[in-house]
């Protein structure tokens, strides 16, 4: 048996009724688990370097509109069976269980005479028709979750409007990286130049290349400290250079050179010696 035609439509006007009160309740709890998580992320972003103030800003303004316009659509989205509506309107408007039971003989649920569906269906329909839907779903917005929200967004404007020690820690991370890009252009350039250099051997020039190579593998791993690293291979990138100028007279006079520059730092003084006592492969196994 099919579902009456007029108490269906009893049914789905009364269910969008219920939708639009429940997005607003359900927008309102969005609202506050937006503003919940958005606090906690500023929280965590001042205990350590996460994003920036404004990159930070940005996602939490996103996380709280996707939190409330999820609470909102999610109550008209939300599917609901026929005898889910019936069983939640009888509850609603004291209808001592006419609907659902209505929907169970027309389903065949319950097994009654045909004069008896009919005298059961028109009682329902003339009780549903006596529904006040405004007063038995009124609109009304959590008042306490809203306090509650504006109470959170208070805290959250104070964590986004202070001044965020990370942004220190995330400038400096951010030069950092750049450097680190800068020094590996470099790195690449000079081990290009190497390896068509003319007056290396090719053991020197594989020995150079190797060296050149793993440093390169290390600034990209980022498995050493960077700001370390990018003035020792900045140094001995630099110191290096006499070995691909093709104006130089000789690979000794270019060797003496490398080691005078890099014997006044203690990074690359040991490299200095090994140049300077012509271990070449030692030398490049230090840088």
């Amino acid at each position: 048996m099919s579902i009456d035609h007029q108490l269906e439509a009893t049914l789905k006007l009364w269910q969008r009724r219920l939708r639009l009160v429940q997005s607003l309740t359900w927008g309102v709890w969005g609202l506050l688990l937006g503003l919940v998580l958005g606090l906690l992320l500023a929280l965590g972003a001042r205990a350590v370097p996460l994003m920036s103030s404004t990159d930070l800003t940005t996602t939490i303004a996103v996380m709280i509109s996707t939190t409330t316009i999820g609470g909102l659509a999610l109550a008209w989205l939300y599917p609901r069976s026929i005898q889910w509506l019936a069983r939640t309107f009888d509850t609603r408007f004291s209808l001592a269980e006419r609907l659902t039971t209505a929907i169970e003989v027309q389903t065949g649920q319950i097994l009654t005479s045909t004069a008896m569906a009919s005298a059961q269906l028109s009682d329902t329909l003339r009780a549903a028709a006596q529904v006040d839907q405004r007063s038995g779903l009124p609109i009304s917005i959590p008042v306490r979750v809203l306090g509650a929200s504006a109470v959170i967004l208070f805290g959250l404007a104070l964590c986004l409007g202070l001044p965020n020690p990370q942004d220190k820690v995330l400038a400096e991370r951010a030069a950092v990286a750049a450097a680190v890009e800068e020094v590996l252009e470099e790195l690449q350039t000079t081990r290009d130049e190497i390896a068509l250099a003319d007056p290396l051997t090719e053991e020197e020039r594989a020995a150079l290349l190797e060296a050149l190579e793993e440093a390169i593998a290390v600034l990209e791993e980022g498995e050493v400290d960077l700001s370390e690293a990018i003035a020792a291979l900045a140094e001995a990138e630099s110191a290096l250079a006499p070995l691909q100028d093709p104006s130089a007279s000789s690979l000794e006079r270019a060797l003496e050179q490398a080691a005078a520059e890099m014997g006044d730092s203690d990074l690359t003084r040991e490299i200095a010696e090994l140049l300077a006592q012509a271990r070449y492969q030692e030398a490049a196994e230090a840088l």
